[in-house]
């Protein structure tokens, strides 16, 4: 039986695809990176793991460990982002009969900032960020332990191939969802256990696994 479920943020909470993008190009500008400024590319990045996507590219390791600039610019172009439809009413739906975790790789203060600017934040138990470790396997890994939980009662919600891999890895199961990051076409190569096209989406799978 599902006792907790864990939700990725960017692409699944937050609509920030168009924002994340303009900051990745102006950062790959300022490292005068020679690398696609397209966003397909940017997309293919989330293909598996970011952070070391972002390394092979040629961001430097101390830049991705503490960017401030990215926060900080990140925080004066909040209003670009914005929760997606739905998804607030899903969450408030959810806290009330599950644990909450939302396990991502932007950073606490652009995280806690946007989810009080929602009024989303009362909904989760634990908040597992960049600051908190770079690997979203780690990050699952302790929250299975923090609320001592077997994998065959958690199941994660994201929007990447990269969120499926850690998934299969970690041995949970997964709702992919098409509004994010990646496609439908996309995220069924990897073979998720369930797609979700809308935020209810996520309930009525979640209903039919009780």
């Amino acid at each position: 039986m599902i006792k907790a479920i864990i939700f990725d943020w960017n692409g699944v909470i937050a609509d920030s695809l168009k924002l994340d993008h303009q900051l990745f190009l102006k950062d790959v500008k300022s490292l005068k990176l020679t690398v696609p400024k397209s966003l397909e590319f940017y997309r293919d990045l989330f293909n598996s793991n970011m952070y070391e996507n972002l390394l092979r590219i040629g961001f430097p390791k101390e830049m991705l460990i503490e960017d401030k600039n990215y926060k900080e610019v990140y925080m004066k172009n909040m209003n670009k982002t914005r929760i997606f439809l739905g998804m607030k009413a899903v969450l408030k739906i959810l806290h009330k009969k599950y644990k909450i975790a939302l396990i991502t790789s932007n950073y606490d203060i652009t995280v806690n900032t946007f989810n009080k600017k929602y009024g989303i934040d009362k909904f989760f138990d634990l908040i597992l960020t960049a600051d908190t470790h770079k690997y979203k396997t780690e990050k699952v890994r302790m929250f299975l332990e923090r609320f001592s939980l077997k994998k065959d009662e958690v199941i994660f919600i994201g929007d990447t191939l990269a969120d499926i891999k850690v998934c299969k890895k970690s041995g949970l199961k997964i709702i992919a969802v098409t509004w994010g990051y990646h496609d439908k076409s996309r995220l069924k190569k990897a073979d998720p256990d369930f797609i979700a096209n809308k935020p209810k989406d996520i309930l009525t799978i979640l209903n039919n696994l009780r």
